[in-house]
């Protein structure tokens, strides 16, 4: 076959002639027309993905225009939505997404402009603009703090939300336009990439194929409710740390933040007799780890005392996968926390890193020694310190999954109610 293949689905009934009308009418782009009853198998490339990185060293991100779903975004209804934060200057413009450049027309752009002014600028292939700038009442975009800003296209009137609220709306006339240039940007749009870039930080962007209703939008704002009905393409850091694939699904890691020492306390009080306790945990080691160039080391302390230290590596660029390992403050052959390994391969994305690095996931609870520890007192202070040299777009350590077991004397007494 020359050409492409947008879809391609396999029921076991006989569609009736209204479904298929409806999926020739809406089944590009986005939807809900496609039944999935009775759906037996489905092959859909342009289902929604999450943006990925540009070339080494430019700014921003970048999601690919080539998707018939994507490319056709501005040909109905949409919403674009970015939740940022910045204390940029208030002059001039700061892209937040889009791809509008001197060169080509077709283009979609939300934007942040001098004094305190939002944007959501259309235009399409024949050159015909739609431009609604507003000046929000009582909300400096500039102030640091975390804001959501939304564009809705709906019914020929385009609408710009900040925080949830309704900064204005105006008619627009441009009809069904297919966006043009080979990406679709975030943080800065198709023109020189250190031009109008954004700067700041960007949480989250999202795209959707209909216009989100009122109710809607003050929803993601109050409670981060994100609808997925005709989500197309979205952003967000750390989507994929989630530990489906060491086998735990749904969940994610706690993860370290800050250059140098992460710290987290867990304090367990009124606890039965005993004298020793053993501890578990998910560990992870994200991405750029260095604990022989940079020292980078994962420490666990019992009321003050050091139960573990090891260093943890990618295993690749001249950094081992364990450098050093001391279990109970005695120095400990690495290969015993190594034989608790869950899972390692490029299973996250940190961010900005240049390079893609292995990832490995450890079950603490398979390391036996920790699960031995003296200690007989009533109550319990465990500290978890993550230590790395670098940020965090570039390395870090997640946690998940912590136990604790008490082993009570024997003779112990226990009442339900």
């Amino acid at each position: 076959f020359n050409g492409e293949q947008g879809a391609t689905r396999i029921w076991t009934r006989a569609l009736s002639s209204s479904e298929l009308a409806g999926i020739v009418a809406l089944g590009l782009p986005g939807g809900n027309a496609v039944s999935r009853d009775d759906l037996l198998v489905e092959y859909d490339l342009h289902a929604p993905f999450n943006a990925s990185k540009p070339g080494v060293g430019l700014p921003g991100y970048q999601i690919s225009v080539a998707p018939p779903k994507f490319k056709q975004m501005p040909m109905t209804n949409f919403t674009c939505e970015a939740v940022f934060r910045t204390t940029a200057p208030n002059i001039a413009s700061t892209i937040l997404m889009g791809n509008w450049s001197n060169n080509m027309y077709s283009a979609v752009n939300l934007q942040l402009e001098d004094n305190n002014t939002v944007r959501l600028y259309m235009r399409n292939t024949a050159g015909t603009v739609a431009s609604l700038a507003k000046v929000p009442a009582n909300v400096n975009t500039r102030d640091g703090q975390w804001h959501r800003l939304a564009a809705v296209r709906g019914n020929n009137t385009m609408a710009l939300y900040l925080d949830g609220q309704l900064v204005g709306s105006q008619a627009e006339t441009l009809g069904a336009y297919p966006l043009q240039g080979p990406f679709y940007f975030l943080g800065r749009d198709g023109r020189d990439p250190w031009f109008n870039r954004f700067v700041g930080d960007i949480a989250a962007a999202r795209i959707w194929t209909r216009a989100l209703s009122a109710d809607e939008l003050a929803g993601l704002a109050a409670s981060n409710a994100v609808p997925a009905d005709g989500l197309l393409a979205q952003y967000a850091p750390m989507l994929t740390n989630s530990l489906v694939t060491a086998g735990f699904p749904n969940r994610r890691f706690l993860r370290s933040f800050t250059t140098r020492t992460n710290s987290a306390t867990l304090v367990f009080s009124d606890l039965p007799r005993h004298d020793k306790i053993g501890l578990g945990m998910l560990l992870a080691q994200l991405d750029q780890m260095e604990p022989v160039a940079g020292g980078d080391r994962f420490v666990i302390r019992a009321d003050g005392t050091e139960v573990l230290s090891v260093g943890l590596g990618s295993d690749q660029g001249g950094e081992p996968q364990v450098s050093t390992l001391s279990v109970l403050g005695v120095p400990t052959d690495i290969g015993a926390i190594k034989n608790t390994l869950t899972c390692g391969d490029d299973l996250f994305f940190c961010g900005t890193a240049w390079n893609d690095y292995r990832d490995h996931v450890y079950d603490l609870a398979l390391l036996e020694p920790l699960q031995s520890i003296p200690h007989s007192a009533g109550t319990l202070v465990i500290e978890l310190l993550g230590i790395h040299d670098a940020p965090p777009e570039n390395e870090g350590f997640g946690i998940d999954r912590f136990e604790l077991t008490v082993y009570p004397r024997r003779g112990t007494m226990f009442f339900l109610r």
